[in-house]
């Protein structure tokens, strides 16, 4: 797996302290291409030809707690201290 991806810019943008525009092509570091794909500035670029890399894959599971904290219960207050007199 290589340390930069292609992407094609979806918007004019300022990138590496320079005016891109929209449409153009750029090899960038893949954390920049992370960046700007998931915030809609950029889309994976893939020439004729060649296959899009896939993409990360992860499984997030959740399960049913089988020790769960006990039911709430009532508990009465503690009775009134009344001073005789």
């Amino acid at each position: 797996m290589s340390n930069t991806k292609k992407i094609r810019l979806t918007r004019s943008i300022i990138l590496n302290r320079e005016h891109a525009e929209e449409g153009s092509v750029h090899e960038v570091p893949r954390h920049v291409a992370q960046q700007l794909i998931g915030t809609d500035f950029a889309v994976e670029h893939v020439e004729e030809g060649e296959e899009p890399e896939p993409a990360p894959t992860s499984v997030t599971r959740m399960e049913h707690p089988t020790n769960a904290d006990p039911a709430p219960r009532r508990i009465a207050g503690a009775k009134a201290k009344v001073k005789e007199s």
